[in-house]
């Protein structure tokens, strides 16, 4: 009998993110062990910093969050930048680190000078997250753009997440990313997928009505590269296949996709749903793309 697997997670995160990391493992280990008909255990571990998270060489899932560096905003930028830069570039270095960084919601309540700067240090701090992405190969969890998508209202919430509306849906979009992408070195792809859909038909309490399934459903890791340089550069909500497919479009357009990855992706297509409907839902794209860009001219 083979011992039963462990799924070692390692968070560095604000105080007010705890609660959600927290509901993220228990969506992680009650969907993983669904799908795979046995026990599979995660384990959370959380770290005051970055520092010490070396590691011992074993697959180890690290999250951690920029929304602490925003209490630092009197810090000069060309500080924080440098240290978080370091601290990434140590940290996505070490082998068996699976590395996954949290953006910031950009909601804050009030319109005073201080939150203004805190406005300002979100943004950057957001910006540096993709930057790190493409130089060390880790994975953003775009929680700007998830919650976004549902509204601080709904969540009544702000920057900080508190509150268990955001908790809950900042976990589910938590699960979900590590499923999408960190899990090879425990259990298998069919596992991984099953969880995930698993995940994404639990329900998130909001205030008000409450969102349609298409609203918070899987989120699509877009993969560029390939080896240590195999990155996620974004964190897509909709998974409507038009809508995915036309912001792929729209990325190899403006050169931020390379020939060879849409390629790639394109074959990928081919193989799950077949060359007509895959041909189709590309020429559906690249059509809603030009009446995209005829509107605006108008």
């Amino acid at each position: 009998m083979s011992d039963p697997v462990t799924v070692t997670l390692k968070a560095v995160v604000d105080s007010h993110e705890r609660a959600a990391v927290d509901l993220a493992t228990t969506l992680l280990e009650s969907g993983l062990s669904t799908a795979a008909g046995e026990p599979i255990a995660v384990r959370c571990q959380f770290k005051p910093s970055l520092d010490g998270l070396e590691g011992d060489g074993k697959p180890c899932i690290v999250i951690a969050s920029l929304l602490p560096d925003v209490a630092n905003y009197q810090e000069p930028w060309s500080e924080t930048e440098g240290r978080l830069r370091q601290c990434y570039r140590t940290l996505t270095s070490t082998e068996g680190n699976i590395v996954f960084l949290c953006t910031v919601f950009r909601h804050v309540a009030s319109g005073d000078a201080v939150d203004q700067l805190r406005r300002i240090r979100i943004h950057r701090l957001n910006l540096l997250a993709a930057e790190l992405s493409h130089e060390t190969g880790l994975f953003v969890i775009d929680l700007d753009r998830s919650l976004a998508d549902i509204g601080a209202s709904k969540l009544n919430t702000d920057y900080l997440l508190g509150g268990q509306y955001a908790s809950a849906a900042a976990a589910k979009f938590l699960a979900l990313a590590v499923l999408s992408a960190g899990l090879d070195d425990f259990v298998s792809f069919e596992i991984q997928d099953a969880a995930r859909a698993i995940v994404a038909e639990r329900p998130v309490n909001l205030i008000g009505p409450q969102l349609e399934q298409r609203d918070m459903v899987l989120p699509n890791l877009l993969k560029l590269g390939s080896g240590r340089r195999k990155q996620i550069v974004a964190t897509v909500v909709d998974t409507d296949k038009d809508s995915h497919a036309g912001w792929l479009v729209h990325l190899l357009m403006t050169r931020q996709f390379g020939i060879w990855d849409a390629f790639a992706k394109l074959k990928g297509s081919i193989a799950r749903r077949g060359l007509r409907p895959s041909l189709a839902m590309l020429l559906a794209a690249a059509r809603e793309i030009v009446r995209s860009r005829t509107s605006i001219e108008r």
